[in-house]
């Protein structure tokens, strides 16, 4: 084709055409007609000739580049030209040599009577062959071996069979055939001879037992035998003594020992009394000879007499001469005491003159009696202050420190006949109490005036001094205990009342878990007609109340833990936790009270450590089970 347009293939780009001649001439080229161009004229035609030749400049360097390309192109057609010629001859080489092989591959399988394919073809084809003659011996072995195989199960058959035959009675129906059928035949013979087998051994072995229990039977049987022997020969050794027979039971002796310990029992009581009978007759002797010596010293004139008659009448001048001194010692004690009272009344009648005149004079008062009725007055408003004051101080102690107002308001009207019954109830037991003290100490007093101044008197003086000591002791502490408990039940309800609102709250809470919502929590109540606070849980069913003896007792425990718990949890808020331990608290619960319980003991171990005790491995479980496993540590001792 045309490189630049043009149908030559060599086309001259210098060839001069109708567009390339250049005419600068300023006549006409035509000119037939004789006239002369213009110098604009000259000037347009100069500078269309210069375009075309700038044109046909960049036109030659524009297809310079396709000109060298087409001259190469023209070099590679040849190039290959020439290699298609060198081709075509070794192509028909080629051609030749595969007909020379095709006639020699052809020559070769004649012999065989099979045209053959190509060589890749027959290729496969010979792999496949060597496969079949392969896979046709493993068929002979394989059938060789099913041959054998079959062999031996006949063989097998036969032998199980032959086996079978005595063993047909622990077989149900008759023998098979099939070898599978007979090894479970088999089976069954050799469990059912087995269990047979285990039978004999554990026959023979209980047999063997029963021996040796027998002969321990026996060995025993003769010791006892022995024993019996040698009891009845001490039996007899010992009833020879007692007189009796041999055949005599042992209830008969036994109440003849314990006659003969009566009896000798009594004659050692006898002896004891004589022994006691002549000590006491020394004794009396030796007081005669004391009592007669004592008379010459004391009253000759009672010498005549007989020695009985005489100690009375020694024990009345005994007896009188001690209250004598006795007598004589306190008119001693009281003279000096009464001079004394003496000194210190006319002491005081001074003071008192000085004193009262100091009065009269404060009193503005002229007389005696206008200071009495003052003093009267005084001391009447005096009384009332103190009263007024200690009812003010009570008030005060009762309200923990409030004031009367507040206290007043405070006061729930309907508890006041409750309260007051309480105080009459105890002031009537305190005045029953001193009216007892009082009747012992005048029971004393009447012994004491009863004295007569005799061993025994001075002896009961002594024992009432004691008794009236013993009786101060007790009042005193009688006071201290009192004041304690009083003390403690004021701290008591002081802490009732900064703790009871919160700690029923976390208890009423924890009681709802505790028991699985069949309570709703509980509430504070009084018991009959005084005001004793009492603790009642709120069922969920209806809302009734039921007290603590109304509850059962898993569900009293429940209470009673919730109540710890909250107290448990109230102290860590306020205190360092401390561990708490707990062993087996759980066995009155079921298992979903239980799981429940463990879930709150759970979560308070998050507070401080707590520590279960339980030897029932079902608790271990359920704990296991709602416990988190990082929280739950487990020792088995």
């Amino acid at each position: 084709m045309p490189l630049f347009g043009n149908d030559d293939p060599n086309p001259s780009l210098f060839e001069p055409d109708s567009h390339q001649v250049l005419n600068f001439d300023e006549t006409n080229p035509e000119g037939s007609k004789g006239k002369k161009m213009g110098t604009n004229e000259l000037y347009q035609v100069f500078e269309d000739t210069m375009l075309q030749t700038d044109e046909l400049s960049d036109r030659l360097r524009r297809e310079a580049s396709r000109v060298a390309e087409y001259s190469m192109l023209l070099a590679e057609q040849q190039s290959a030209q020439h290699e298609q010629e060198q081709q075509t001859k070794k192509w028909h080489a080629v051609e030749a040599l595969i007909t020379k092989l095709q006639s020699e591959w052809e020559e070769s399988w004649k012999s065989m009577g099979i045209k053959p394919w190509t060589p890749s073809e027959m290729r496969g084809w010979l792999t496949d062959c060597l496969n079949l003659r392969h896979q046709a011996s493993v068929l002979r072995e394989r059938r060789q071996h099913l041959q054998e195989r079959q062999a031996l199960i006949m063989a097998l058959c036969q032998e199980l069979t032959q086996i079978l035959i005595p063993l047909k009675a622990f077989l149900k129906g008759e023998i098979l055939i099939r070898l599978p059928d007979l090894i479970d035949q088999s089976d069954t013979c050799v469990k059912a001879v087995t269990n047979l087998q285990r039978q004999r051994e554990n026959v023979q072995l209980e047999i063997n037992n029963l021996f040796n229990e027998q002969q321990r039977t026996q060995t025993v049987q003769q010791q006892a035998q022995d024993a019996l022997n040698q009891w009845q020969l001490d039996w007899t050794q010992a009833l020879t003594p007692l007189n009796l027979s041999p055949e005599t039971p042992p209830e008969i002796a036994r109440n003849v020992l314990n006659d003969l310990d009566q009896v000798l029992h009594k004659i050692d009581k006898v002896n004891g009394l004589r022994r006691r009978v002549d000590l006491m007759q020394r004794d009396a002797e030796l007081f005669r000879h004391e009592v007669q010596t004592l008379i010459q010293k004391i009253a000759p004139a009672l010498a005549s007499e007989v020695v009985e008659q005489s100690v009375p009448e020694l024990a009345n001048h005994l007896n009188q001469a001690e209250k004598d001194l006795t007598r004589k010692e306190q008119l001693q004690h009281r003279l000096q005491a009464e001079q004394q009272r003496l000194s210190q009344a006319i002491q005081q009648v001074k003071i008192y003159q000085a004193h009262l005149q100091t009065l009269l004079e404060q009193a503005h008062c002229q007389d005696l009696p206008a200071l009495e009725k003052a003093e009267q007055a005084s001391a009447s408003k005096k009384e009332l202050q103190r009263e007024l004051a200690d009812v003010e101080r009570q008030l005060s102690e009762q309200g923990e420190g409030m004031s009367l107002a507040e206290a007043a308001a405070t006061v729930e009207i309907d508890e006041l006949p409750g309260q007051l019954q309480n105080c009459t109830d105890q002031t009537q037991q305190l005045e029953q109490e001193r009216s007892n003290i009082d009747q012992s100490i005048g029971e004393l007093r009447t012994l004491l005036k009863q004295m007569d101044g005799n061993p025994a008197a001075a002896q009961a003086a002594d024992e009432a001094q004691l008794a009236l000591a013993e009786m101060q002791n007790l009042s005193e502490r009688y006071m201290r205990v009192h004041l304690a408990a009083s003390v403690l039940r004021k701290s008591i309800e002081r802490y009732r009342e900064q703790n009871q609102g919160p700690l029923v709250n976390r208890a009423s809470e924890l009681f709802q878990r505790l028991t699985l919502n069949h309570f709703t929590g509980l509430r504070t109540d009084y018991s009959g007609n005084n005001d004793q606070p009492i603790l009642v849980g709120l069922r969920a069913s209806d809302g009734t109340s039921i007290p603590t003896p109304g509850m059962s007792d898993g569900t009293r425990d429940q209470l009673y833990l919730a109540l710890r718990l909250a107290s448990i949890e109230r102290y860590i808020l306020k205190n360092s936790p401390i561990p708490l331990i707990l062993d087996d608290i759980l066995i009155n619960f079921d298992d979903e009270r239980s799981k429940a319980t463990l879930a709150v003991l759970g979560e308070l171990s998050q507070q401080t450590q707590i520590l279960f005790l339980t030897h029932h491995q079902r608790l271990v479980e359920l704990t296991q089970t709602v416990v988190p496993r990082e929280s739950l540590i487990m020792h088995q001792l």
